[in-house]
């Protein structure tokens, strides 16, 4: 059984997403591209809604998704705002 049959098609698609969407806000990051951890988080929540607006869903399981998905990657970033000393707007 490969993780495709496991998991499932959307659900494998979101986990790609949200690597590949980690890998270029880092990537930004390093560039200088993005100063302050909200560019990055805006960025990550306009690129989440684009995602999931591609996805044929309800609107009740795109709002979850997008919310899980938003978590995720905020919680990701932390450790990478913290290694490039990315500044906080309070």
């Amino acid at each position: 059984m490969t993780i495709y049959e496991f998991i499932g098609r959307t659900d494998l698609a979101m986990i790609r997403f949200s690597i590949s969407l980690l890998n270029e806000i880092e990537t930004k990051i390093i560039k200088k591209q993005f100063i302050s951890q909200n560019q990055a988080l805006n960025y990550a929540k306009k690129r989440i809604h684009g995602f999931l607006r591609q996805t044929h869903l309800k609107r009740a399981v795109i709002a979850v998704y997008k919310y899980e998905l938003y978590l995720y990657i905020k919680r990701k970033l932390l450790p990478i705002f913290q290694k490039y000393n990315v500044l906080t707007c309070a």
